[in-house]
């Protein structure tokens, strides 16, 4: 599988962006990432111990949801209020798959863009600049979560900060979720938040858990948010929000820049549209039970994968292959999900005990090899570490390698990357994902972990359609499906291309695997562009 448009996207946007800006005062931007110990750490981790620091005027964050993708911009007005210059930071949180699509200082009512310059060449011009007088920014850390940026500013001088980052967000039982960061290494005093959310189906519900937001609904498609406080507040703010599946054949989005038309179709039927109950599953859970899943982690794990497997369908088959230093398969071969079966797989789980390494490639490929040739059931891998390979291969390049070339049976294989940040290479076990048509997340070690990591599989447990395969008519080019090809219930799957901007209409054609048999959604929409589409083009 291809990576998905967010992860394609993340790989080139340090590259493409922060053009421009050639000013008395400069400001001054290093794309290079550097590695430090504040990732995902509250951002008051770097604040400047001694000496003066600008206060915040007002913290602005306003986001525009349209059809999943979110484009949300960070403004902040910091004053030096001292007669003296003052060096200090504007540090901001961002999700781990964002990307940055704008950064610029505002000094007297003058927009400046920022420039990529290798980081040498930053620090340089950024220390020469501030040593003349001049006001200069220098970019100091964009580590997965974390972006520092420091600010040279003038007795007495206002600076606004804009920082604008983009992110498609995914679709997983019927709900979408924008995470919005609420941190800063200032006292905030004035602090607005807003989010339009825009839907070509119907917004059903939004929520805020934890945070009382005026909610809106303009109309059918469309709800507003908005939250204003005096302060901070304890928590970062999650958006939830359910839509509508989409009609039978999908939704198809068009914009036209110039001469050149973009589209986005998106696909989410539903079980009841599709008329066929969802398809059986052969699922594998290969599980680590290394040294270090002593205590609470393993604890969880055995709450959840306990129940997991007592939810298993009639028509399921399953394993488990736990491991450390060795292997300790549950069974040689896949079993069917009776009672009896499931009931001693429980078992298994719950007297689990850890020891050992973590020799992913022999757990990963072992599993694999596992697969029935021919089966009609849809093969999935559930893998859960808490670690780094640490025996046998550990090479990550040669275990992906080795990965790849045992997926005979093109499993999906989705990752729970389980513990501490720094215990894992979530790069790592990310793109392992990706290549095997599957998809990572992560949690951390706490009294939750077990009801997230059941959440997480409610999300693929029920496959509807497998072995997608989306073709258009001659006006369409450079397609791109963005994510995995099995439809799971409640998800959805997203095509981006381009299109002639002179013809009437698109003929779409999604074929695939039902449980009844082999069907095709086939249905001709009318281009219709619209300019708040705009989103489409960058995707």
């Amino acid at each position: 599988m291809t990576l998905s448009k967010a992860a394609l996207l993340s790989l080139f946007a340090l590259f493409a962006l922060f053009i421009g800006m050639l000013a008395t005062n400069v400001g001054i931007v290093s794309a290079d990432e550097v590695k430090s110990d504040v990732r995902g750490q509250p951002a008051d981790s770097a604040i400047p111990e001694n000496g003066p620091v600008a206060e915040v005027d007002y913290l602005s964050i306003s986001t525009q949801i349209n059809d999943g993708y979110s484009i949300t911009t960070v403004e902040e007005k910091l004053d030096n209020r001292n007669n003296a210059s003052v060096t200090d930071k504007f540090e901001f949180l961002i999700p781990k798959k964002a990307f940055f699509s704008g950064f610029s200082l505002i000094i007297d009512g003058k927009e400046y863009k920022a420039d990529v310059l290798k980081k040498a060449e930053a620090q340089q011009k950024f220390e020469k600049a501030t040593s003349g007088g001049k006001t200069a920014g220098l970019l100091e850390t964009r580590d997965s979560e974390l972006f520092s940026y420091s600010l040279n500013f003038k007795p007495n001088q206002s600076i606004i900060v804009r920082l604008t980052y983009e992110q498609a967000l995914t679709r997983t039982l019927g709900e979408y979720e924008h995470v919005q960061y609420l941190r800063s290494s200032h006292e905030v005093k004035d602090l607005t938040v807003s989010v339009d959310i825009r839907s070509s189906t119907k917004v059903l519900s939004v929520e805020t858990p934890g945070l009382k937001s005026a909610v809106t609904y303009p109309n059918a498609n469309n709800a507003r948010v908005k939250y204003t406080a005096n302060t901070l507040p304890a928590q970062d703010m999650r958006v939830i929000f359910k839509t509508e599946n989409t009609a039978l054949n999908g939704n198809m989005l068009f914009y036209k820049d110039r001469d050149q038309g973009y589209f986005m179709h998106i696909f989410s039927p539903t079980a009841e549209e599709i008329g066929t109950p969802p398809l059986n599953k052969d699922i594998i859970f290969v599980i680590d039970k290394s040294g270090s899943m002593d205590g609470l982690k393993l604890e969880q794990v055995k709450t959840a994968f306990s129940e997991i497997i007592e939810d298993l369908s009639e028509g399921d088959r399953f394993n488990v292959v736990f491991f450390d230093t060795d292997l300790k398969p549950f069974s040689s071969e896949i079993l069917i999900a009776n009672s009896e079966n499931k009931g001693k797989a429980i078992a298994a789980v719950t007297n689990v005990t850890d020891h050992g390494g973590t020799n992913i490639n022999a757990a990963l490929t072992t599993a694999l090899g596992m697969f029935y040739n021919g089966s009609d059931n849809v093969p999935i891998i559930v893998f859960l570490t808490d670690g780094m390979p640490t025996e046998g291969v550990t090479s990550t390049a040669a275990i992906r390698d080795n990965v790849l070339q045992a997926n005979k049976a093109n499993a999906p294989i989705f990752t729970i990357a389980f513990g501490e940040e720094h215990d894992y290479d979530f790069d790592f076990l990310q793109a392992l994902s990706l290549e095997n048509r599957g998809a990572a997340v992560y949690f951390e070690p706490t009294s939750e972990a077990a009801a997230g990591i059941s959440g997480f599989y409610e999300t693929i447990s029920t496959p509807l359609v497998s072995d997608l395969k989306f073709s258009y008519d001659g006006n369409v080019s450079q397609t791109v499906l963005a994510g995995r090809d099995n439809l799971f219930a409640g998800s959805e799957l997203i095509t981006i291309g381009k299109y002639d901007p002179n013809a009437a209409s698109i003929t779409a054609s999604v074929d695939g695997n039902t449980r009844n048999g082999k069907h095709t959604f086939e249905h001709e929409f009318p281009t219709q562009p619209v300019d708040t589409n705009n989103f489409v083009s960058r995707q």
